[in-house]
């Protein structure tokens, strides 16, 4: 066995795992279990630091299965105290699409053809146009993920995908949108994993991240007429690749100017970034808002995930058939998800109630999270019984 694959017998005292190969060489994994036993017969038992385990893991979704609080305290407690925060997102049903709202119910010739950066725009310009008279402060007119932050919590589709900061805000959200007897999902991005992955887009992409315009020449719907530009030295302003770098001669981008010229339509690869923006409304302060923001429309939130991260394509995110049990053995888990830059987790329908009363304890709840008079009223409205399984 070489040095870059050490031996399959690992030491008792270290974390290990049951996996087969795809091959008798035993140079690639197909399957992971972390369980004390695997009944395949073809499985081999390897140590987690064995470096054929870490390029498994690291090229796709890790899946992890959570029944009960203690388990999820402990997930809990690594990424609290861990220096590196992650961000999470919610989902109240396991078997959702990861989608932002923009995508999820355009037309495919929309998406495909016409492309949704200009219909997104078209938002972002209206916003504009009349939100001074509903609201008396507002973000810099240049601020353009600010604006479409503030008009996404509004309920307006955009690319921006919400995330946390809070493991715990996540938890609730994932609760506030469940059915009974299903079982929600909570996504964890490492994002201090991803500063790697831009490095590697900035170097195999160069100067065809770019496209010339935002706009096709397939039309979708009736005319749109632009208005007058409000700031014209604005309108005239043109982002080149020269313009994107960090330092003039230099491959290496700047991650906000590339942002920016992806949030108007230039960006021609998939890709995604987590980012926060400026301008914080009140809402977005208390729920440690950020957002999960993907380079190409014209492409689905996954594919600018899986493509940015050089993910296995092939794998179904709403399988249960490569699920990890959840480790019990601390050490065991805490390797596993060290590397690892996405993580999805299955809350059992099982655990819901438990951790519905859990988090109310933890005065996380309606009337904290929506400091206005919409969450006094669903604080109000949540003393009425609902049914649950």
């Amino acid at each position: 066995m070489s040095e870059n694959n050490p031996s399959s017998n690992p030491d008792d005292n270290e974390p290990t795992c049951w996996v087969t190969f795809t091959n008798s060489a035993q140079q690639k994994i197909a399957t992971i279990n972390f369980a004390e036993k695997s009944h395949a017969p073809s499985a081999r038992k390897l140590s987690i630091i064995d470096l054929r385990v870490r390029e498994f893991l690291e090229h796709r979704v890790v899946k992890l299965r959570i029944h009960d609080l203690d388990q999820l305290n402990k997930l809990a407690y690594y990424f609290d105290t861990n220096y590196q925060k992650p961000v999470y997102r919610d989902q109240g049903n396991y078997s959702w699409p990861l989608e932002t709202k923009l995508e999820r119910n355009a037309p495919e010739d929309v998406k495909n053809k016409s492309g949704l950066e200009e219909f997104e725009h078209r938002t972002f310009v209206e916003a504009q146009r009349r939100l001074h008279r509903y609201v008396d402060t507002l973000p810099d007119d240049e601020d353009i993920l600010s604006w479409l932050a503030f008009i996404r919590h509004h309920g307006v589709p955009t690319r921006l995908l919400d995330v946390t900061k809070s493991f715990f805000i996540a938890c609730y959200f994932a609760m506030q949108d469940n059915s009974p007897g299903q079982d929600a999902a909570l996504w964890i991005f490492q994002r201090f994993l991803y500063n790697r992955a831009f490095f590697e887009w900035c170097r195999l992409h160069k100067e065809s991240v770019l496209r010339d315009s935002p706009y096709t020449n397939v039309k979708y719907g009736e005319p749109y007429y632009w208005p007058f530009p409000k700031n014209l030295t604005r309108a005239k302003r043109t982002i080149t690749y020269d313009s994107l770098r960090q330092r003039p001669n230099m491959d290496i981008l700047d991650l906000h100017a590339v942002l920016e010229a992806a949030m108007y339509g230039l960006i021609d690869k998939p890709g995604f970034a987590v980012a926060e923006p400026y301008w914080l409304t009140l809402r977005m302060d208390v729920q440690q808002g950020a957002f999960l923001i993907p380079f190409n429309v014209r492409q689905s939130f996954q594919e600018n995930l899986f493509s940015y991260l050089s993910f296995d394509k092939s794998q179904d995110l709403c399988s249960d058939t490569d699920e990890i049990k959840f480790p019990e053995d601390v050490n065991t888990l805490e390797d596993i998800i060290t590397f690892v830059p996405v993580i999805k987790v299955r809350l059992c329908s099982s655990m819901h109630e438990l951790l519905r009363i859990r988090l109310n304890t933890m005065n996380i709840r309606d009337l904290t999270l929506f400091p206005d008079i919409e969450g006094a009223m669903q604080h109000i409205s949540s003393h009425v019984p609902v049914k649950r399984k």
